[in-house]
């Protein structure tokens, strides 16, 4: 691969994530209005760190199993809902 192939594929990966921040962004606005409630006016100017925030939200929440003595139960219906029927 060229390194104009790197530079394409670079910008693109770079132009999608900035449009996905920046409807989610809108998204929680417009809902905000739409509910008559604040949006995400508390992380950085305007909301605008608000995706990155949530990105560090999901990457720290843990898996809670909770603790029974049918633990299998609990924890089988995520390997079934990838099974195909």
């Amino acid at each position: 691969m060229t390194l104009y192939t790197w530079i394409f594929i670079l910008a693109l990966l770079f132009i999608m994530l900035s449009l996905a921040g920046g409807l989610t962004w809108i998204e929680r606005r417009l809902l905000a209005v739409w509910q008559d409630r604040l949006g995400p006016n508390r992380v950085g100017p305007f909301g605008s760190l608000q995706p990155v925030a949530d990105g560090i939200k999901l990457f720290t929440k843990e898996d809670w199993i909770p603790p029974s003595p049918t633990s299998r139960s609990s924890s089988s219906p995520r390997p079934l809902s990838w099974w195909p029927f």
